[in-house]
């Protein structure tokens, strides 16, 4: 599992042993009005790699961005918000 924040630590992202890159907002599950399902709802779940993870990195300016690198060879440039 590899885990990393963006650089305004308001997500933090995770790649998952599933090959999903998963990304959760972390005002949303500080949000004590929600409730368990509503946190749940809130994690976004990214499904292109087809091996493992083994790179996962915030942009280190653009709190949008992160990238993920696997053994499947592909290198993905996420933007969630889009």
């Amino acid at each position: 599992c590899q885990l990393a924040w963006t650089c305004d630590s308001s997500r933090v992202v995770a790649a998952l042993t599933d090959n999903t890159v998963r990304v959760w907002d972390l005002a949303a599950l500080g949000d004590a009005r929600l409730t368990d399902e509503e946190r749940a709802a809130k994690c976004l779940i990214l499904h292109t790699h087809t091996s493992h993870v083994y790179v996962l990195e915030g942009h280190p300016t653009e709190p949008r961005l992160f990238m993920s690198a696997g053994y499947d060879g592909r290198i993905v440039l996420w933007d969630p918000t889009t």
